[in-house]
C-alpha cells in the first residue's frame, strides 16, 4: 500500500523536521488505513531508506522517582516533558529527545545523538538535559520500552510531515503488552494551528476521525502498572480497545 508513493530521502526531509511544532494525533483501525493512503497519495511523499518504506523503532522512556513527568501529563499540565532515548533500527542511529509541551498543542523537540539507548544516562545526557529541561541534578530512571513500526509522509508542498504507527508494543519490569495489531496512530507535525490545506485532515475527517491528544508513554505505563494513578487515560484505553474489536464506526465506507 505504500508502493505507489513517490520517494523522498531523509537528507530531504531537513525542511520538514519540525523541531518547534504542533501535533495532532488520530486513531484508526487498520482497515480503513489502505483507503486513507490511497486518496492522499497525490499530495505526499514517503520516506524511503536503502529501499525499505516501514522502519522499526525502540525508544526507553525515562521519569524522576515520583513519576513527575507521566504525573504532568495526567494532570493536564500546560508546560510539562518527555525524555526518551530512540533508536532508529534500520539507520542504527540513536539519540536523547526531549519534548516539551508549551501552550495549546505546540511542542518542542530538541535531541543529541548517543551511542544507543542509554539505560542509565550518561553525563554528557544529563548535562544536556541541563540545557533544556528542569532535571539536570534530577535522577530520571528508566520506565517503560516502546517498540513500533513507522510510515513517514511528507507533504508536498513540505507544510507537513505525518507519521504512521502500527505494532506498538510496551515493555516494562518483566510485564509487556501489545496495543493491538488492529491499531494505527496517525501523527500530523506542522508549524501552525492551521488545517484547511491539509490533505489528510480533510481524509479523516471524511471518515469521521477528528484529532485528539495521546501518549504512547502513559498509555503504556497504564497499561503495565496497577499501582499507577491513571484514571485520566481509560477514555483513550476504552477508545483503543473499541477500535481494536472493530466497534468504531466510520462514516462514508
Amino acid at each position: 500500500m505504500c508502493l505507489e508513493f513517490e520517494p523522498i530521502s531523509l537528507s530531504e526531509m531537513d525542511d520538514v523536521m519540525f523541531m518547534d511544532r504542533i501535533e495532532t494525533k488520530f486513531l484508526m483501525h487498520i482497515d480503513l488505513l489502505p483507503l486513507v493512503l490511497k486518496t492522499i497519495q497525490p499530495k505526499y511523499k514517503i520516506l524511503e531508506i536503502d529501499q525499505l518504506r516501514i522502519f522499526p523503532y525502540s525508544t526507553l522512556y525515562y521519569d524522576t522517582k515520583e513519576n513527575s513527568m507521566f504525573q504532568g501529563h495526567h494532570n493536564g499540565k500546560f508546560y510539562r516533558y518527555k525524555v526518551r532515548c530512540r533508536k532508529y533500527v534500520s539507520c542504527d542511529l540513536s539519540f536523547l529527545e526531549i519534548k516539551e509541551k508549551t501552550t495549546g498543542d505546540r511542542t518542542i523537540k530538541n535531541r543529541v545523538k548517543t551511542d544507543g539507548i542509554e539505560t542509565t544516562l550518561s553525563e554528557r545526557s544529563m548535562n544536556y538535559l541541563g540545557q533544556y529541561t528542569p532535571f539536570q541534578n534530577i535522577p530520571l530512571e528508566p520506565k517503560i520500552y516502546t517498540d513500533f513500526s513507522r510510515i513517514t509522509l511528507v507533504s508536498k508542498d513540505m507544510q507537513e510531515r505525518a507519521t504512521i504507527d502500527q505494532n506498538v508494543h510496551f515493555l516494562y519490569n518483566g510485564k509487556d503488552h501489545s496495543l493491538y495489531d488492529k491499531l494505527v496512530i496517525v501523527e500530523l507535525k506542522r508549524k501552525t494551528f492551521s488545517c484547511a490545506s491539509s490533505t489528510l485532515i480533510k481524509t479523516l475527517r471524511q471518515y469521521g476521525i477528528t484529532g485528539g491528544g495521546i501518549s504512547k508513554y502513559c498509555i503504556g505505563r497504564s497499561l503495565l502498572e496497577d499501582d499507577l494513578k491513571s484514571n485520566n487515560f481509560k477514555q483513550d484505553i476504552r477508545t483503543i480497545n473499541k477500535i481494536n474489536d472493530g466497534k468504531y464506526y466510520y462514516f462514508n465506507l
